[in-house]
């Protein structure tokens, strides 16, 4: 029998490839890969853009560990995104607000609102809505898809990007991001010793309790065009999902 485990560490339920897949897996699947930048930090330092020069200076983290928190949050019966919550030791510098808003994952860290570390950042960001995800947000066709009012709209945006959120009753603060399920489970689902082009379905949710949902995912691959020069990839099949077409 072929060995279908992941980088995750997970196997099919069935000789089929459908996974099952908790929050807790995404959460422990994302802290193994902090646990891997944050030591690379220490060991090789991360990039700093200072405006004294257009060259990045290097410099090493002495920083504590990252601990991930991560929990689903419920839009939909078929809309489940996750949030990652993170301390605010992944914040290199907090500014005011600009005018002019960049992204936050700029290099040069020019938001205007947090810095966070670069490679921290990068990783994030492999999971990350972007910004013709943001420009799907508003449209009906992708909230239908999703089973998702347009009020939340606004929300789905404004959560897309790192933001600080006060806890305990205003007491301290931490760092949130919202996460991308599709982006997350299609990493995860990624086999060391195959290298086929595939995609991933969530085709069922079930809550388990507040925050925490078991996911069937169906790892698919994707079928060869008749040129034989192979189907979609990745990025082309996740705008489709994202524009709601099947």
């Amino acid at each position: 029998m072929a060995n279908y485990q992941t980088k995750a560490g997970l196997s099919p339920s069935q000789n089929t490839l459908t996974y099952r897949i908790s929050t807790s897996d995404v959460e422990k699947f994302l802290q193994d890969k902090m646990n891997i930048v944050v030591q690379k930090m220490r060991d090789e330092g991360y990039q700093v853009y200072t405006t004294k020069s257009d060259q990045p200076e290097i410099r090493k983290y002495n920083g504590p560990n990252i601990d991930v928190n991560l929990i689903g949050i419920n839009m939909s019966s078929v809309f489940v995104p996750f949030t990652v919550i993170l301390p605010m030791d992944v914040i290199v510098e907090r500014k005011k607000k600009k005018k002019e808003e960049l992204s936050i994952f700029d290099p040069k860290g020019s938001d205007g609102t947090l810095n966070l570390y670069l490679p921290i950042a990068r990783l994030l960001a492999a999971y990350s809505y972007n910004k013709e995800d943001t420009k799907a947000f508003f449209s009906p066709d992708w909230r239908r898809a999703r089973k998702i009012p347009n009020s939340v709209t606004p929300t789905l945006k404004y959560n897309a990007t790192p933001k600080v959120q006060r806890v305990n009753q205003g007491k301290d603060e931490v760092v949130t991001l919202m996460l991308d399920p599709i982006r997350m489970f299609h990493d995860m689902l990624k086999m060391e010793d195959n290298r086929a082009d595939f995609h991933v379905e969530i085709v069922d949710i079930q809550r388990q309790r507040e925050g925490e949902f078991l996911f069937t995912v169906d790892r698919v691959l994707n079928k060869k065009k008749k040129n034989g020069k192979g189907g979609r990839g990745l990025v082309a099949d996740i705008t489709r999902k994202m524009m709601g077409n099947r």
